[in-house]
């Protein structure tokens, strides 16, 4: 369920709507609806709002039509893989995060305490600086004095690269315990030796991030 403001174009939709649907491509649902290829079951006016509302039946339809594959719990583990096969490295954030997670998560648990994440994050790229080498874009804003500053770097992490993974749901953030933890079931469908493949990934990945970016291996 989402609202547009009276007559106007309708609003970018929550994720947690496409989410619900089982829609994992959210900027794409989001496109269809604004073009019309996405209709709601039912729509209602709230004050100068409306509320659209979607019925499993309509859904299903509209998955078929369209082909849009579904994305659900059975799914999440190969979502998660091509979600890391896909590279998408703007910057170099994603991978030192991930592999950061993993050094300190607990296996039975799948999660982390976020200020051990903080410490592993944080030191990738506070090493990066005292050997002189470059930290990422020459735009970025890590520099050692942020990066001393926990709360920035704690802020910084969750707006990005955190909420990639987060937005996706292979992975979620309580602040009441001070832990970022993976999505139970995405820990639960992972085979043996998957995580080990992901490690041997994010470090090769890093590798090849620096040497196209800046020209230089990753130490």
């Amino acid at each position: 369920m989402f609202t547009r403001r009276g007559g106007c174009a309708p609003q970018r939709p929550p994720h947690g709507v496409w989410r619900r649907l089982g829609f994992r491509a959210v900027a794409a649902q989001r496109r269809r609806f604004r073009s019309g290829h996405i209709t709601p079951s039912v729509s209602f006016a709230f004050g100068n709002k409306t509320i659209h509302l979607f019925s499993p039946e309509d859904v299903a339809a509209t998955r078929e039509r369209l082909r849009i594959p579904v994305h659900d719990d059975s799914t999440i583990r190969d979502d998660f893989l091509a979600f890391l096969e896909e590279r998408d490295y703007s910057l170099s954030y994603k991978m030192p995060f991930l592999l950061s997670l993993l050094d300190h998560m607990d296996p039975r648990t799948g999660s982390a305490a976020i200020d051990d994440v903080l410490d592993g994050y944080a030191g990738f790229y506070l090493r990066r600086i005292e050997q002189g080498l470059p930290v990422d874009m020459p735009s970025r804003p890590y520099t050692a004095e942020l990066l001393a500053n926990r709360k920035a770097v704690r802020e910084s992490l969750l707006r990005n690269p955190f909420e990639k993974y987060e937005r996706k749901r292979f992975m979620y953030y309580s602040r009441d315990l001070g832990e970022i933890a993976l999505n139970h079931v995405l820990l639960a469908r992972m085979e043996d030796g998957d995580w080990e493949r992901v490690r041997e990934q994010m470090r090769a990945d890093l590798e090849e991030y620096y040497k196209r970016a800046q020209g230089d291996a990753i130490l």
